[in-house]
């Protein structure tokens, strides 16, 4: 069979990975989950809008079974103005039952799913190449900053970079088993397949895109390939038949998010190449990043210095070896970019295009993999201790700018202590009182919801949030605007302050708000 022979490197190099796969494996999953979980709730520095109504729509199927917009178990969630993919809703409700709402259970889904990527990446590359492959693969993913904070907030796209590897290496354990094993990986991966597609808006373009191509690559090679991956590919439309008609029931909400993202003008092939072509620009990955600072650690582009070695490598080894795994990759690579490149919206855009970290490891792992085959014998050692002090020095370098550089600078991109300032309110709350919020945060309800849990029946039947107001999205708060109010949650020197109210401080555990919001309350009589 043509795809017995996918990879055809020889693999002489019987160093420690080798040996000893998994313990080295254990020790890059610790070390993935290590960098993931240390303080999640506290950086990235503050709770996003979108995670936070994110973590109250969740909160409301786990004690309703319904979203908030009353509906059971909806296929598409809505969220703010737009409408989402549920999976990330749905695999948090263990940890919201358990752990209850909080920044920490909020995130921890995607903490375990940029670790649980590590192993996937380690299963395809060794698959595809070799144990020691495998090893890089994951140990880069593992210190990658651009998964590294992706892995750390409230986001639908870091299921991507675990359902597309794992989607993509049950695909070729099907076509190389036989039997029993062959039917069960071909089931496993038209799951994960479907998965793929509905994890994150981008990937239900990407993820049709990257089986078609695999189709053509491997279907080329042979008929019994091409047979079984039709196969596969049948099985996962009936796994999506659900999702399918649902989105042709609601077409309309579907549109909602797309409709936002392409903007009015219409796609020309020459936006679409200028869209595409702006996430390889050298700019973006090697130096700048992207522009959200949400998506972006500080200091270094969207790939660290070790992982732009290790691809370049990478590029060199995908020449010099054979097999149709490289075909794969190589349409794996190509088409990440194209379901942002249909977008106008603040590009080039990292979470669009996240689907390709797994792949950009993977390179870099076979990259390192054969540098060091092709070094002398008596040089290797060398070579592996200069490696050795390169990832650790990369490793290094982003803790600190992952762990002390970027909560500083990004404070304000994720609206840092917002949810102290509404803990606060609550606290000092009286018996009537109205709290005027600032209009200069956008969608303050969804954290309000988030810090005071108020029942989502209420929500869902569009009753306002009992204690409080908020002032036009944009615009200074006008007390004159709310008379009945009696407290006033404003942003520093956002007005000048009358002589009738006095601060509120925070207290001790909700200190993160000083410097980003005041509370004031207006001492006259009511």
């Amino acid at each position: 069979m043509a795809t017995a022979t996918m990879s055809e490197t020889p693999s002489n190099d019987q160093g420690f990975a080798e040996a000893h796969p998994v313990l080295i494996l254990i020790a890059i999953l610790v070390l993935a989950a290590t960098l993931r979980l240390v303080v999640l709730d506290k950086n990235p520095p503050g709770l996003f809008r979108d995670e936070a109504r994110k973590a109250f729509s969740t909160w409301s199927l786990l004690t309703t079974g319904k979203d908030l917009t009353g509906r059971s178990w909806p296929l598409q969630v809505k969220e703010l103005k737009a409408y989402t993919t549920p999976f990330y809703h749905w695999f948090s409700i263990p940890f919201f039952s358990t752990l209850g709402v909080s920044v920490f259970s909020t995130r921890l889904l995607a903490a375990l799913a940029g670790s649980l990527a590590c192993l996937f990446v380690f299963l395809l590359a060794k698959e595809w190449i070799s144990v020691s492959a495998g090893c890089w693969s994951a140990l880069l993913l593992a210190i990658s900053p651009w998964h590294l904070l992706f892995s750390r907030w409230a986001n639908q796209g870091i299921l991507m970079t675990v359902f597309i590897p794992a989607a993509v290496w049950l695909t070729v354990r099907a076509l190389r088993e036989a039997g029993v094993k062959m039917w069960i990986h071909s089931v496993l991966a038209a799951l994960l397949w479907a998965l793929s597609w509905n994890a994150y808006e981008p990937s239900r373009l990407f993820a049709p895109l990257l089986f078609f191509a695999v189709m053509g690559i491997e279907g080329s090679r042979s008929i019994k390939s091409l047979l079984r991956l039709s196969g596969i590919g049948a099985l996962t439309v009936i796994f999506l038949l659900p999702f399918l008609v649902d989105i042709w029931n609601n077409w309309a909400e579907t549109q909602l998010r797309l409709s936002a993202l392409t903007g009015k003008e219409p796609l020309t092939p020459l936006s679409f190449s200028r869209n595409y072509f702006s996430h390889w620009n050298p700019l973006y990955l090697f130096l700048l990043g992207d522009q959200n600072p949400r998506h972006h650690v500080f200091g270094m582009g969207q790939l660290s210095p070790l992982e732009i070695l290790a691809c370049l490598a990478g590029i060199y080894g995908l020449w010099k070896l054979s097999g149709s795994w490289r075909g794969w990759l190589i349409a794996w690579l190509v088409l990440a970019p194209v379901p942002a490149a249909i977008t106008q919206e603040s590009l080039p855009h990292a979470l669009r295009t996240l689907m390709i970290i797994p792949a950009i490891s993977v390179l870099g792992g076979i990259g390192i993999h054969f540098t060091l085959q092709h070094i002398p014998p008596r040089h290797r050692k060398l070579a592996r201790n200069g490696l050795a002090l390169g990832i650790l020095a990369q490793l290094l370098l982003t803790i600190f700018l992952f762990f002390f550089v970027y909560p500083q600078k990004s404070a304000m991109h994720w609206e840092k202590g917002f949810l102290e300032a509404i803990r606060t309110v609550e606290i000092q709350r009286r018996e009537k009182d109205i709290c005027v919020i600032s209009g200069l945060i956008e969608f303050p309800e969804a954290i309000v919801e988030f810090a005071t849990l108020p029942d989502p029946l209420e929500i869902q039947a569009g009753k306002p949030l009992p204690g409080y107001r908020f002032e036009d999205t944009g615009s200074l708060l006008n007390p004159l605007d709310f008379p009945e109010a009696t407290l006033f949650l404003i942003r520093p020197e956002e007005i000048r302050i009358p002589p009738w109210w006095r601060e509120i401080q925070p207290a001790p555990e909700e200190k993160a708000m000083a410097g980003f919001w005041g509370l004031y309350r207006d001492e006259r009589v009511k």
